[in-house]
């Protein structure tokens, strides 16, 4: 997997943090609701951002390589709670 720039990317996290970066307002994610309608989307800066504060909050509650139980109903807030235990190693 390769960056916009043909920098090699080492991991997932990278790859969205470059995205986030050089395509901020571009969509990454749009929940439909219902199966139907569209209902939440998120672009790669809100993700990347989200995905930060969740990380933020884990650090004094975790370590790189512990196991946790992510406790959401379906819907984006599952996917940044995902993403932030990437950016914390967890």
């Amino acid at each position: 997997m390769e960056g916009p720039r043909s920098e090699p990317w080492r991991t997932v996290v990278d790859a969205l943090r470059t995205r986030a970066c050089e395509e901020p307002d571009d969509t990454v994610l749009t929940w439909v609701d219902d199966g139907e309608r569209d209902g939440s989307t998120l672009t790669f800066s809100q993700l990347d951002r989200g995905a930060r504060r969740v990380a933020a909050a884990l650090a004094p509650h975790a370590q790189q390589g512990d196991r946790i139980l992510l406790v959401y109903p379906p819907g984006p807030d599952f996917v940044v709670g995902l993403w932030g235990c990437l950016y914390a190693g967890v």
